[in-house]
């Protein structure tokens, strides 16, 4: 996958999916959204923490929580799991190693009880 299609896959997840928590989404949709919001959050961290306006880190942090929720939800969904699962994350440690072993695997071929095989 090139860049322009990572960037393209991050866009639609931010605007149009950015609190959809129904349907499905892919390996590459979720992975490409992930490693986005952590380097967002890390480079928000690291430049706004320099000039001493933290809480704008802050802010950029809290407007991911929602996008990245509904994106793992979409996740689960596609392996055919409830994303109420999403909720193990909060498990500190364990539940979030667990959770992204989880939507690591491949999802379900065909639809499932929660829609159409994702394109990606």
């Amino acid at each position: 996958m090139d860049f322009n299609a990572s960037l393209e896959l991050v866009k639609k997840t931010l605007t149009t999916k950015y609190a959809d928590f129904a349907g499905r989404a892919g390996r590459t949709e979720f992975w490409t959204f992930i490693v986005f919001s952590i380097v967002v959050n890390v480079l928000a961290s690291v430049i706004f923490g320099m000039i001493g306006l933290g809480i704008v880190a802050t802010v950029v942090s809290l407007a991911l929580v929602v996008p990245s929720v509904a994106v793992t939800v979409r996740r689960l969904h596609d392996r055919d799991m409830t994303g109420w699962l999403a909720l193990v994350g909060l498990i500190p440690l364990l539940g979030a190693l667990w959770l992204l072993y989880t939507c690591y695997f491949e999802g379900t071929e065909g639809a499932n009880q929660f829609g159409e095989q994702p394109a990606e």
